[in-house]
């Protein structure tokens, strides 16, 4: 009777305080949700409930009530579920602030999603790991064994998904580029929106996605155009008749560059005389631009100018030339004709023709080899 009393006050103060942990840590996941702008939703909860249990378990915890055996394999999973979820939390909250607070704020650098995701991972395996060695006093030998046969058959079977996921980890060990940056891959620009596992998405002028498995892209020249910063070079090649001297063309095209809305006036645009030869002269204009979203306008707003200065100045913009030969097919008849008479007269004045009618000769002539 005694110790049941004794038990019942001890039950209810475990209650209490397993309640009172369990608002506190509620409170403190409303803080670092308000504070921090961190996304750790319903699963903090879930980690606050049974972490709560537990201690809750672990207070009321006498010998006789439940048995030793229940007691024992109860009290691991408890402590095997509160480590993992623990572990997982408190990964989400320090990496949060790795990635956003140190390299986001400080550094100026946007870690990929799939760099997150891999650390977690790895973190979560290692915690699995342990607490099947040290909670439930397992020996990991057989796991592991049994683990690198599984992963052995299965690295066979994904061998392609592997291939993209190490191309994946490795375009963010040595990052060419991060989301928001302007690439061109294989002929194809893009803005990059997404760095997942497998692949990598670019946004196109044209509203499209394009999707490069990361495999590719690791093997595929990369022109980043906001690397090492978003100002970057365009070039255009012109054909001026040679009419006009070369420094009033080279003074032309700069300032109908400087001009054009889109161009950067620093650096400053060049214009060189690539060749020349006896009707035309060669020029590329390289200016910079820093928007690439907008490369193609700014394109057309330089060549547009060009245009409209070539009209007031009278330079002119040379057309193909073409070399055309008129045959006349009445003439080449007239001639075949005149062979052919030349061919059948000796053939009718010799002796072994003589039985031949004329459509025999005739024959003769045009299937025979003179």
């Amino acid at each position: 009777m005694i110790m049941a009393l004794i038990f019942q006050g001890t039950f209810l103060s475990a209650i209490i305080i397993s309640v009172l942990l369990f608002f506190v840590l509620l409170l403190i996941g409303w803080l670092l949700r308000t504070k921090t702008k961190l996304s750790i939703g319903l699963f903090y909860t879930f980690f606050s409930f049974v972490f709560s249990a537990y201690i809750l378990f672990y207070l009321i915890e006498q010998p006789g009530y439940v048995g030793d055996r229940g007691v024992m394999i109860i009290n691991r999973w408890f402590l095997a579920v509160v480590i993992f979820i623990g572990v997982w939390v408190g990964t989400r909250i320090i990496l949060s602030f790795i990635w956003d607070v140190y390299f986001g704020t400080y550094r100026d650098i946007n870690v990929p999603v799939l760099l997150r995701n891999i650390s977690t991972l790895i973190i979560l395996l290692a915690t699995g790991l342990l607490i099947t060695r040290f909670v439930f006093l397992k020996n990991l030998s057989g796991l592991l064994v049994a683990s690198g046969v599984t992963a052995a058959v299965a690295a066979f079977a994904l061998r392609d998904f592997l291939s993209a996921l190490i191309a994946g980890i490795a375009l963010n060990i040595h990052p060419p580029f991060q989301v928001g940056d302007w690439v061109e891959v294989t002929g194809t620009q893009g803005e990059v929106i997404n760095i997942n596992w497998r692949a990598t998405v670019l946004h196109t002028t044209d509203r499209n996605h394009v999707i490069f498995p990361n495999s590719k892209i690791a093997s595929e020249k990369i022109i980043n155009f906001y690397r090492p910063q978003k100002k970057h070079a365009m070039r255009l090649r012109l054909s001026i008749e040679d009419a006009q001297p070369p420094t009033f063309v080279k003074e032309t095209l700069l300032q109908c560059t400087l001009q054009a809305e889109g161009v950067r006036a620093v650096p400053e645009p060049k214009c060189r005389l690539l060749s020349f030869d006896d009707s035309r002269n060669e020029y590329e204009l390289k200016f910079y631009i820093e928007d690439h979203l907008i490369h193609e306008t700014i394109r057309d707003n330089v060549t547009t100018a060009i245009w409209y200065a070539f009209k007031r100045l009278d330079i002119a913009i040379p057309n193909p030339s073409r070399d055309i030969y008129i045959q006349d097919d009445n003439q080449k008849q007239i001639k075949h004709d005149g062979r052919q008479t030349e061919v059948e007269s000796p053939l009718r004045n010799l002796k072994v023709f003589e039985p031949l009618k004329d459509e025999h000769i005739s024959h003769l002539h045009e299937t025979g080899k003179i």
